[in-house]
């Protein structure tokens, strides 16, 4: 819109000079968005524990070694496993001066991408038919625990590796995860817990998602000797050969690793379709569907994911008009936005407020029920160059959002986008 993007600068101002101040009814509930946490959680799914049971009852039978038992000289039924020994240094044993290290016998999966790790004892590594492995004893990621249950350590040690996404904190070594979703810690016996996670990821390689499948396994060894093992299955680099492997692994640690390579494609299969849905202009999560004008469309110079700008052509600039769309998460606080609507002296100095220096013959009233719930219009004037552009901002809520609609035109414009921006409200529809 010549000289400056006036969709943008109106909702920009209103949205940064109000909502991301803490001043205003927006400020409060930035505020309570501040102090909101997200958790989540799944169900484990129940498996046939009969055939677990008998599995193991046969790796027993057939003297198969385990973490922790007795060395099983000469075993070489493993396809795609290896045995190697690991080495935790432990305290200085100060009578006699020496640092005590103790050994563990643990099998690695066999691969290009396997080994044990020389820079940090006590650490075994593998990557192959799409699952990640990673062993080690005393991690020092869970180090300085000594009064805490097993149980209580491995929650601490999710808790790290996938903190709240809210929080402004770093994950310890994972990818980017999407959809994320964790199981309770499960106690197995006295001296061991195992915690799950499930999460999408993009695979660069190959220009795909895929789904994760963790599996993360605490084991007290010794009343001082713990042993971490974390599998990870990625469904976009598995193989023929990927259960087989895991088998093998749950023979040998004694655990149940996560993974179903048919509620594997479906999961993700559904992933996409949502992610196919949200990339549909106008249909973001909090924003409303509405049948524009024939010759209408989304401004892709502006419109991002967290607003969307639609005019003449694709181009408000050029078309001196058009109709941006925003919504802020309202955390249950929807009844006070309906009252503040009601109050028409106090939101004329909240919007006031809000656009700053620029809005000229402000004024505020009640507009009625629409689709973004009891709504408020205010209009404004802003001139730029000489150029008298008309504003109006409607602001509503409903349970979830609080929607900001803001309709601008130049007034030598001969068509009514205000009459387009109350029929959006007449007849849209919210996501």
């Amino acid at each position: 819109m010549k000289k400056k993007a006036v969709l943008l600068w109106v909702t920009g101002c209103f949205l940064c000079g109000v909502a991301m101040t803490g001043c205003g009814p927006m400020g409060q509930l930035r505020n309570v968005a501040r102090m909101s946490g997200a958790e989540s959680g799944i169900e484990e799914k129940a498996g046939s524990k009969e055939e677990k049971e008998e599995e193991k009852k046969k790796a027993a039978d057939s003297e198969t070694p385990v973490l922790g038992g007795e060395a099983v000289e000469g075993f070489e039924d493993f396809s795609y496993l290896y045995e190697e020994t690991l080495t935790a240094y432990m305290e200085e044993d100060t009578e006699i001066g020496k640092v005590k290290r103790k050994t563990v016998t643990v099998y690695i999966p066999e691969g290009n991408a396997s080994g044990i790790n020389a820079e940090l004892p006590g650490t075994a590594y593998a990557d192959t038919f799409g699952v990640t492995f990673r062993f080690s004893l005393n991690s020092y990621l869970i180090s300085g625990q000594e009064e805490k249950t097993v149980a209580e350590k491995l929650q601490g040690y999710m808790d790290e590796t996938y903190p709240d996404k809210n929080e402004k904190k770093k994950k310890s070594h994972k990818a980017d995860y999407e959809g994320l979703e964790l199981s309770e810690v499960e106690k197995i016996g006295q001296d061991a817990a195992v915690a799950r996670a499930e999460y999408f990821v993009w695979n660069d390689e190959k220009e795909e998602y895929g789904i994760v499948y963790g599996t993360y396994y605490l084991k007290e060894l010794e009343p001082d000797l713990l042993a971490l093992l974390e599998v990870e299955v990625d469904s976009s680099k598995a193989a023929s050969k990927t259960e087989e492997l895991l088998k093998e692994l749950e023979a040998f640690y004694e655990v149940d690793l996560e993974w179903n390579s048919d509620e594997a494609q479906e999961k993700l299969e559904d992933y996409l379709a949502g992610k196919e849905e949200e990339e549909v202009p106008g249909a973001i999560e909090g924003i409303i569907e509405f049948d524009y004008p024939k010759g209408w469309a989304l401004d892709e110079n502006y419109s991002d994911e967290g607003m969307l700008i639609y005019a003449p052509g694709g181009d408000s600039d050029g078309a001196g008009c058009g109709i941006a769309i925003t919504s802020l998460d309202s955390f249950g606080v929807t009844d006070d936005v309906i009252g503040w609507l009601g109050d028409e002296e106090y939101l004329s100095k909240f919007i006031e407020e809000g656009l700053g220096e620029g809005a000229e013959n402000l004024t505020v009233r009640y507009y009625g029920n629409t689709c973004i719930g009891e709504t408020a219009l205010a209009e404004f004037i802003y001139t730029e160059e000489g150029e008298v552009i008309d504003c109006r901002l409607y602001l509503g809520g409903d349970d979830e959002k609080i929607y900001i609609i803001v309709a601008v035109q130049f007034q030598w414009l001969e068509m009514n986008t205000f009459e387009v921006a109350e029929e959006l409200l007449e007849k849209g529809k919210v996501r």
